[in-house]
């Protein structure tokens, strides 16, 4: 499963076993997951079990300021000191923006109307409701207070890079060559 932006939120949520197995019942499920710099909206409560098995792949920008690295570095953390470590590996692109691999984007500029969660915490869906990652712990879901948050820092950077786009397909290429291997 592969996504980009939003879609790359997808592709990161397939790997969530609670709703891969709220989707399907049965025993498949996605050998690996691909996400090209996504928006950092959700993650999985830490807890064994949280993630289907299947390896994920990351692919952030350091420029990126709709998914501020730290974000996904802080969420990490957290899953490693609950004892549930998310199987995701990132890569992380010296000078990359949001969108480095849409042509269209010739020159890297700021969106200022497009909704961003930059400064939200991460939702976490588990077993039972939604919570919000803050300070490195789930707390209890406020959607007044995650409204707050995306109506505070509205809009983001994009960007294309030809050079960060086919190092990010040919590391893309490489993660799957390495987990899809019998």
């Amino acid at each position: 499963m592969v996504g980009f932006s939003y879609g790359a939120e997808v592709a990161h949520l397939t790997a969530l076993e609670v709703l891969r197995s709220a989707l399907n019942p049965g025993p498949e499920r996605f050998a690996a997951h691909v996400a090209f710099y996504p928006g950092g909206n959700l993650g999985a409560v830490a807890e064994p079990g949280a993630y289907t098995g299947s390896p994920v792949l990351m692919l952030l920008g350091d420029k990126d300021d709709n998914l501020p690295v730290t974000k996904i570095e802080s969420y990490l953390a957290y899953a490693r000191a609950a004892g549930a470590p998310a199987p995701i590996q990132t890569v992380i692109y010296p000078g990359a923006y949001h969108a480095w691999t849409v042509p269209d984007l010739t020159t890297a500029r700021f969106y200022p109307d497009l909704v961003s969660t930059k400064k939200c915490p991460l939702i976490l869906l588990g077993p039972k409701r939604p919570a919000l990652l803050i300070d490195g712990e789930a707390k209890p879901f406020d959607a007044t207070a995650f409204s707050a948050c995306v109506a505070a820092a509205p809009g983001y950077s994009m960007g294309f890079d030809a050079t960060i786009r086919a190092q990010s397909i040919a590391d893309t290429v490489s993660f799957l060559q390495r987990s899809l291997q019998p």
